[in-house]
């Protein structure tokens, strides 16, 4: 009884103190936002769901705002909205309550990007000098964007510093979502690969998990380990049917593993990130499983008010598989890969105002060898070519000025 009643006051004694410390702690209000305006041209020819090759408009419109009750506890809210937004699922990117004991460990519940590229941490428009983002982060399918549910988080460490992220919820199935004012950030691939094609099937709340860790010296080198774990997503199968495309959903096993790297010497800074994404599918007679190769490289220089910059990126994400029941009863499968080369450069006249302009050349070669001539009918692609090889490329001019505030 004694070793209890001087744990209760030992207890009462520290609430007392962290009581008397809050007394002091004034809350913590912050609000920032965004405004990004887009002006876009591409000289594809071949999407056929493209309404036009130019456009202009308002690309995307962001508020943030944090409040701090107690010196420990945090409320963050951030609403990102474009012409693209669906629903309020798609429109708050983050939403979450975290509760800090000390550097080296953090709690909190809620919406959170996903913390494992570092991308998709700043994809914000006046935090990145390019228009476009890596594909790998922008076709969110080696990671989905946000996950909803509990976040374990700390940091050890001064000049040398070590970290950690555990991220366990539920996300949105992952996919191609357009990004710009045409539409074609995020769907590049798609726009060759299935030019008249929509898949019907809507997105779905999916449960996984990611896990990150870190180590950053002096802010000059930046490495992180990351893996996603969609132990329970689901996969799309183009289903054969008559003739026509009948498309099903199925469900899968995903999981990824990636490693990112940042350099930054005095004005030079230099980021990588390579990618490999798994899924295989779990109820079929005939199981399915994908390899999701992604990877990028830019640089960036940043002298005095401008910030030129260079990037290679590249993809294997639009595959496909295709079930054709009649005469062969067999899967068949398309597979796709896109490279990027991207230069462009961006202008901060005042921290407020940020003017890109950016070129991008894409080219896609897709495979589908061995494929009989009523699937490749039904996909909407040309079966003449005797490889089962075709290849297309277009070019994409995107300017952009951003005032936050």
């Amino acid at each position: 009884m004694k070793k209890i009643l001087t744990l209760v006051f030992l207890l009462f004694a520290v609430f007392s103190i962290k009581a008397q410390e809050d007394s002091t702690w004034k809350p913590e209000t912050h609000i920032t936002g965004y405004v990004n305006t887009e002006a876009e041209y591409v000289d594809l020819s071949v999407w056929k769901d493209a309404k036009q090759n130019f456009a202009a408009g308002l690309s995307e419109a962001a508020f943030l705002v944090s409040y701090k009750p107690l010196k420990q506890l945090e409320f963050k809210g951030t609403f990102v909205y474009s012409h693209f937004t669906q629903d309020i699922q798609s429109l708050l990117v983050e939403g979450s309550a975290t509760y800090t004991f000390n550097s080296m460990l953090k709690i909190g519940a809620g919406k959170y990007l996903t913390p494992l590229s570092p991308v998709n941490q700043y994809f914000y428009a006046p935090m990145n000098a390019s228009v476009s983002l890596p594909m790998l982060v922008s076709h969110h399918v080696i990671l989905p964007q946000s996950i909803s549910g509990l976040q374990i988080a700390g940091e050890f460490g001064s000049e040398l510093k070590v970290g950690y992220n555990v991220t366990y919820g539920n996300y949105l199935s992952i996919g191609h979502y357009p990004y710009g004012i045409l539409g074609i950030q995020g769907q590049e691939d798609d726009a060759l690969y299935m030019p008249n094609t929509v898949s019907p099937v809507a997105p779905a709340f999916q449960l996984g998990g990611s896990a990150r860790v870190y180590a950053n010296f002096n802010d000059i080198v930046n490495v992180g380990f990351n893996y996603f774990d969609g132990r329970h997503s689901s996969l799309v199968v183009n289903n054969i049917v008559n003739g026509a495309l009948n498309p099903f959903s199925t469900n899968a096993i995903r999981q990824t593993y990636g490693i990112d790297m940042q350099l930054k010497f005095n004005n030079l800074k230099i980021n990588g990130e390579y990618w490999l994404g798994t899924q295989k599918t779990t109820d079929l007679d005939e199981q399915i499983k994908y390899n999701y190769p992604g990877y990028y490289g830019e640089i960036i220089y940043e002298v005095g008010k401008f910030s030129p910059y260079l990037r290679y990126d590249y993809i294997s994400d639009a595959k496909s598989t295709i079930y054709f029941p009649y005469p062969t009863g067999k899967l068949y499968s398309v597979e796709s890969e896109l490279t990027g080369y991207t230069a462009g450069i961006a202008f901060r006249p005042i921290y407020e105002i940020l003017l890109k302009l950016e070129f991008r050349h894409l080219s896609n070669v897709m495979d589908y060898s061995n494929q009989n001539v009523p699937i490749l009918t039904a996909m909407h692609i040309d079966p003449t070519n005797p490889l089962g090889i075709t290849q297309n490329q277009y070019n994409y001019f995107g300017a952009s000025i951003v005032f936050s505030f």
